[in-house]
């Protein structure tokens, strides 16, 4: 189903997308920037807040899901206060946040974290054996419900992709999938993937991934090269981006 092709993988590539609810109500700028073939680092300027997500995870491409998620809160100084640790054991996703700890057993790989903006599943299109196919991946994320309730507690369950056939999406030539299943509460999204570039292109599903939206949609801004330096100097732009959110 996977075969890693590391040759598919362009370290420094930066892809730059809007993340909002499907009908483009709050809209927050996901930068998504590959380090290296296996580590990701990812930014997200949300409206309204000084404060940016910062998240950084690395690929294990033997089970094609990522191998750790940290996510932190980047404050309006920079300094980075951690938020949550994800990591992953042969069977399991172990997860820490706020002092608490809990484990939540995973019986299909890859396995992806929802609330992670779907990030690792749009990168391991590309390492498809058959992308005209379709295939089923384990699905984590938070309960909501719970926590408002003031329990802490991780879902589970399951989503079959299936591919539709090809479409043109926003001016690219896109495979187009369907995606549903328990691990999303039963509901169905699209997924749009470029042909060529194998990254996402648009993702639409009523079911939010954060409680500040009402729904998920993630729509591709652009993709382009940055070193190192060039990534940091960005990172530091946006958080200056954010400062200008006076809160009045």
């Amino acid at each position: 189903m996977f075969r890693y092709q590391p040759e598919k993988i362009y370290a420094g590539t930066v892809y730059r997308y809007c993340k909002s609810n499907i009908d483009g109500s709050w809209p927050a700028i996901v930068s998504i920037y590959l380090a290296s073939r296996t580590h990701i680092e990812v930014i997200k300027r949300e409206p309204e807040s000084q404060v940016m997500a910062y998240v950084v995870a690395d690929m294990n491409w033997d089970i094609f899901s990522p191998d750790h998620i940290d996510s932190y809160h980047m404050l309006p100084n920079g300094d980075l206060r951690l938020q949550m640790n994800l990591s992953h054991s042969e069977h399991a996703d172990h997860i820490y946040a706020g002092g608490m700890a809990l484990s939540v057993a995973i019986d299909q790989y890859p396995a992806h974290n929802y609330n992670f903006d779907f990030i690792s599943l749009n990168l391991i299109f590309r390492h498809l054996v058959e992308p005209e196919s379709h295939f089923e991946i384990g699905i984590t994320m938070p309960d909501f419900e719970a926590m408002r309730e003031g329990r802490f507690r991780i879902q589970y369950g399951r989503a079959a992709i299936e591919y539709l056939g090809d479409e043109i999406r926003h001016e690219r030539k896109c495979r187009k999938y369907h995606i549903g299943g328990t691990g999303l509460n039963n509901q169905d999204g699209t997924i749009w993937v470029d042909r060529d570039g194998e990254y996402w292109v648009d993702f639409e599903h009523p079911l939010a991934d954060n409680p500040a939206w009402n729904s998920f949609k993630l729509r591709l801004l652009s993709v382009e090269q940055m070193t190192a330096g060039d990534w940091n100097a960005y990172m530091a732009a946006e958080l200056e981006q954010a400062q200008t959110y006076t809160g009045q």
